[in-house]
């Protein structure tokens, strides 16, 4: 389940800003046939930010019955309290989630004994495998000492998020702290993955639109890096463009996802940070460039045109 690509899926809406629950059997399905270990939601990728706690219930609970136990549901259970959270873990457990995951809260400068505490209080609370994300825009984040210190107080934590330049270093010191018992994974879109496999990442949380592409240029690169390397480099425009910043990153996924026929509806909740007429006509061009890449990896550009 943490070993693999791990896309996030995005939270439907339809053009109310109401969610629109059907979308996930499209999404799921392309999750399938494109091989991925799991899924995640609703994190970031998914606006999770503006759901309130019954609409993440209902896409939660959307999600894990339309899975049919097909592919792992990881469910993200982010919040500021503690118990808040656990919560939301023991909620997300009871529905049928596979694993839960949560990030740490970084508002304030926190030390690490809270950090420490406040995700053993989440982990803690339930049965299933636990993944902790740690995102922290311009400052520091947990290392092996922390994660060391977790491992050892929680028995299903199982796996650490980070999304950061210049990893590889945190990734051999986390491996050699819990002798490779936790599986590190690379997030931010997946750009940093063929940098981070030869350090020993066991995976990546990019977005789902380019979930089939991941999952042959990540076997690929196992046995064959420089090859990984020509087939993920037309990909990279469209990664740098997306990850300008979390509100652009849904509107250009979701444009993605409409123009390759896995989601029907691509709106983006209010409030939002609408691309202006430059990016609109760039995001066009892009689009075009990126499906063109996909075809020529041998892969459909429309993979759910039978539906």
């Amino acid at each position: 389940m943490f070993s693999g690509v791990i896309p996030i899926l995005p939270t439907p809406f339809d053009r109310k800003g109401t969610l629109y629950l059907a979308d996930y059997e499209r999404l799921l399905h392309f999750c399938k046939i494109a091989g991925v270990a799991a899924v995640g939601l609703p994190a970031y990728g998914s606006e999770f930010y503006k759901l309130d706690p019954h609409e993440r219930t209902c896409a939660l609970k959307a999600a894990i019955q339309t899975s049919k136990r097909r592919i792992p549901i990881i469910a993200q259970c982010n919040h500021g309290g503690a118990m808040a959270a656990a919560d939301m873990a023991r909620e997300s457990e009871q529905l049928g989630a596979d694993a839960i995951a949560f990030e740490l809260p970084r508002r304030f400068p926190y030390a690490e004994p809270e950090l420490l505490a406040f995700s053993s209080t989440i982990a803690n609370a339930v049965k299933v495998p636990a993944l902790v994300q740690d995102w922290n825009p311009g400052g520091i984040t947990i290392g092996a000492e922390f994660v060391q210190q977790l491992h050892a107080a929680c028995d299903n934590f199982s796996a650490i998020k980070l999304e950061e330049p210049n990893l590889g270093e945190k990734v051999r010191l986390i491996r050699e702290a819990t002798s490779d018992k936790i599986k590190i994974i690379e997030g931010w879109g997946g750009l940093y993955l063929l940098e981070l496999l030869p350090a020993g990442i066991s995976g990546i949380m990019p977005g789902t639109g380019l979930a089939d592409v991941f999952v042959k240029i990540f076997q690929r690169a196992k046995s064959d890096l420089p090859g990984a390397f020509d087939d993920m480099a037309p990909f990279v425009p469209y990664l740098t463009f997306c990850l300008q910043n979390m509100e652009h990153f849904h509107h250009v996924e979701k444009a993605l996802l409409h123009r390759r026929n896995i989601l029907t509806q691509p709106h983006i909740r209010e409030i939002t940070v609408r691309p202006d007429s430059t990016a609109l006509a760039y995001l066009d061009l892009l689009l075009d460039r990126t499906c063109r890449q996909i075809e020529k990896l041998g892969l459909l550009i429309k993979p759910l045109d039978s539906l």
